[in-house]
């Protein structure tokens, strides 16, 4: 397991694990990763810079991935 320094590292361990979880067909497990997910996700929304944050949704509205705006966020 690499080491977590941050909320940044924990979603990123989070993410991964959840994944795995979801490869397995582990259900509970899932459930437990993406609720503790989606409350890191949120604090670090929470302590983002307003002026440094995008309102776009990586996702269309047919529900395919933005890989433009996913490029885009992943190489600020």
């Amino acid at each position: 397991m690499e080491r977590i320094t941050d909320d940044y590292d924990l979603a990123v361990a989070l993410a991964h694990a959840l994944r795995d979880a979801h490869a397995a067909g582990n259900a509970d497990h899932e459930r437990d990763l993406a609720v503790t997910l989606a409350q890191t996700t949120n604090v670090l929304a929470l302590t983002a810079d307003p002026d440094e944050t995008t309102a776009a949704t990586p996702t269309h509205k047919n529900g395919h991935p933005d890989e433009a705006l996913i490029h885009q966020l992943l190489h600020r």
